[in-house]
């Protein structure tokens, strides 16, 4: 046998199941060894020693198990094509109990098809983002209620820049009762985040914030259901999050106020060219429209219809092919639990 036949069937017996498609370059497994190779058959132990073997270009699999470890991504890859990966072995789901961090200086790194439950003794928001271009796909996100979840770029530690947010389920984040500042997904100063095909549910404050400078935020074909407000766009002390459309999406039954409101006091300036449009809104405890304030949603199409969710209560956002919501919803969006 060739050693380029040999090579071939070792990336071939480790290929990933994101789109990539790419070879498992480095191991871990709850039962491996940090002081080992990395490899299938000799993997490491903790996701972080995964993490800090990977370069441009490779990707790191985690094999199905728990790991209870908060995690630093420090470095990242070098372009679009050439990424760090980190994901679950391919036909296997890992689970990560603590803090996620993404530093600035960890530009284009996907994390996918992991479990990603942020509790941490701290109570420091998982994941947090401060890098370029670095995405989240397929994952599930929680914190079991006592924090933020996703918390996308800071004024201390850096923007976060073209960040993807893809085909995840995010939920029960947020401490309860409801303290108005613990969110499910915190785009804070950001600039090109993009929110796709998201299930986003039960999170005791906002769904999505927009809060206090996220400029040119796309919010496409996501479901947002049972947080305490689904969506809000504010600004504080001199920002204001602008130019960012929210489109296409199931934007229902918000707890505690209205589904989609703006929050910029004075003497901040209001947001500008913030738009919604084409949505299903439905069943709000203050209805669906804030005061239209920093946006823009009235005669834009947006619907008032019930979705009629299969089974919420079960993580079941199935709607029937009948319901004029449907239609707005993209084929990968997780409507049931992974």
């Amino acid at each position: 046998m060739s050693a380029t036949l040999i090579a071939a069937l070792a990336v071939i017996g480790c290929v990933g199941a994101t789109a990539s498609a790419r070879g498992c370059s480095y191991v871990a497994a709850s039962s491996g060894s940090d002081g080992a190779r990395g490899t299938v058959a000799r993997p490491f132990r903790s996701v972080q020693r995964l993490l800090n073997r990977l370069r441009p270009g490779q990707t790191g699999c985690v094999r199905g198990g728990t790991y209870r470890e908060s995690v630093t991504v420090g470095r990242g890859g070098t372009s679009g094509t050439r990424r760090v990966t980190l994901e679950s072995y391919p036909g296997e789901r890992a689970t990560l109990i603590g803090r996620l961090y993404v530093r600035e200086s960890a530009p284009y790194v996907t994390i996918a098809r992991i479990n990603l439950n942020g509790t941490n003794s701290s109570r420091l928001p998982s994941p947090s983002v401060s890098g370029r271009d670095d995405a989240f796909v397929g994952d599930d996100v929680t914190d079991e209620h006592t924090g933020i979840c996703f918390v996308l770029g800071s004024g201390t530690y850096g923007a976060a820049l073209g960040t993807l947010i893809e085909g995840n389920r995010i939920h029960d984040c947020g401490r309860l009762p409801p303290t108005n500042l613990d969110h499910g997904l915190y785009v804070a100063v950001a600039d090109g985040v993009r929110i796709l095909d998201n299930v986003i549910f039960n999170n005791a404050d906002r769904g999505i914030q927009l809060y206090p400078d996220a400029q040119g935020t796309i919010v496409e074909h996501n479901i947002i259901d049972a947080n305490g407000e689904a969506l809000g766009f504010g600004g504080e002390d001199g920002s204001a999050s602008s130019n960012s459309l929210v489109a296409f999406n199931l934007i229902t039954n918000s707890r505690t106020g209205p589904d989609v409101y703006g929050n910029f006091p004075r003497p901040s300036p209001p947001g500008a060219n913030n738009v919604v449009r084409e949505n299903c809104v439905f069943g709000g405890a203050y209805g669906t429209f804030g005061h239209e304030y920093g946006f823009q949603a009235a005669h834009l199409g947006n619907k008032a219809v019930d979705p009629h969710y299969a089974n919420p209560s079960g993580g079941d956002y199935s709607v029937p092919s009948s319901n004029p919501c449907a239609a707005l919803l993209a084929a990968g969006t997780p409507v049931r639990p992974f």
